[in-house]
């Protein structure tokens, strides 16, 4: 089984129950964000800059709003037809808080970074052994893409319009001037239509480069945090960070559980290697309360299993390895006995998933007996 998982799907819930335990977590949390690709000090910097310089144009422009209406009433005094301008004030800033956000959105369409829209080939290093090359194409094979619907529809979004606006680039100042003039008429109206445009104007490029800057610099950041998983290297530190003998046992229980669970994603062998050795050095030391530690551990098994069975390894060390895999799958029925519904899922699994760690045994009758009666 070889598959990608993000790190967010385990490792932060389990930081977020550490963190809630009272555990002090800044090491942790800063390791989090160095392997999951955080920004540096500099890059924060810049967004903040960047940040600050859009919320003081926007305030710019919202302000000047606000003194076209007020300069008459300070200028000549406060009538009783100034209060209409209250109104006009209201509608002018709403307006502009339109064409903001959908400017913005025209930015985040534009400034989405586009992700590799197929699995690249993979060249393994030159090895002797030809089971070692069948396992990196059976990892490249499996891994999961990110789906880019929304990069689709930018791309093609992006084309339109700049196609479109090069062939109607004359008729962009008349069509500025027909909203200005919608603008100026709509529910009262903002005032007359020259400021209308410039409201127009303004907030759109405001919110325009508000959207495309925002996007380069903090979602492609996200979206990419997010989607990385994490390499053998980053969980052999992580695991050390985490793993605490002197902390609470069901606080140990969830750092093991989800470093063993992340181990199954590694390559072959050395994931499920390590995975076993977690998993065994947690049962040595503690009494599990739930069954996932001795479910992850009986896939771990199973991984090895059909690793050395793909090597032609001696028949008693198969054998070895399969009674260890049944005696942890009878743990975990022995601990929890509905387990047997996610042991069953992984003996019996649906064509084409990931999670089929114990179908290597799906033809022994043990294993069988136990887990489809």
């Amino acid at each position: 089984m070889q598959r990608v998982l993000p790190v967010n799907h385990v490792l932060l819930p389990v930081l977020d129950f550490l963190l809630a335990k009272g555990i002090p977590l800044q090491p942790q949390v800063k390791f989090m964000n160095q392997v999951t690709g955080s920004d540096n000090q500099e890059r924060i910097d810049d967004l903040k800059i960047t940040s600050r310089v859009l919320a003081y144009a926007s305030a710019f422009g919202c302000i000047f709003i606000c003194l076209r209406y007020a300069f008459p009433g300070l200028l000549h005094g406060v009538t009783s037809k100034d209060w209409a301008a209250t109104g006009q004030i209201f509608m002018a800033l709403l307006w502009a808080s339109a064409w903001f956000a959908v400017a913005f959105v025209f930015g985040f369409l534009f400034g989405i970074p586009k992700a590799l829209q197929s699995t690249p080939k993979i060249i393994p290093p030159a090895s002797s052994d030809p089971h070692t090359d069948a396992d990196a194409a059976d990892k490249s094979a499996n891994q999961l893409k990110v789906n880019t619907n929304l990069e689709e529809i930018s791309d093609w979004l992006t084309k339109i319009l700049v196609g479109a606006t090069l062939t109607q680039l004359i008729k962009i100042p008349g069509a500025i001037w027909k909203a200005a003039d919608f603008m100026a008429g709509a529910g009262g109206g903002v005032g007359p239509i020259p400021f209308a445009a410039a409201i127009l104007i303004y907030f759109s490029s405001v919110g325009f480069f508000a959207g495309y800057v925002l996007t380069r610099m903090f979602f492609s950041l996200a979206f990419s945090r997010f989607d990385r998983g994490l390499s053998g290297k980053d969980l052999d530190t992580l695991a050390g960070r985490l793993i605490n003998p002197e902390a609470e046992p069901e606080i140990q229980e969830d750092a093991y559980n989800s470093i063993v669970y992340q181990y199954l994603y590694q390559p072959p062998p050395d994931g499920f290697q390590k995975a076993i050795k977690y998993a065994t050095q947690f049962l040595q030391q503690n009494k599990p309360s739930r069954p996932s530690i001795y479910i992850n551990l009986a896939s771990a098994y199973g991984q090895q299993y059909g690793h050395l069975k793909t090597r032609g390894v001696a028949a008693g060390e198969l054998q070895k390895v399969r009674d260890l895999a049944l005696h942890t799958v009878r743990k975990a029925i022995d601990l929890y006995p509905d387990s047997k519904i996610r042991l069953r899922e992984l003996l019996h699994p649906r064509p084409g998933s990931p999670d089929n760690d114990l179908q290597v045994f799906e033809s022994d009758k043990d294993f069988t007996d136990l887990l489809d009666s």
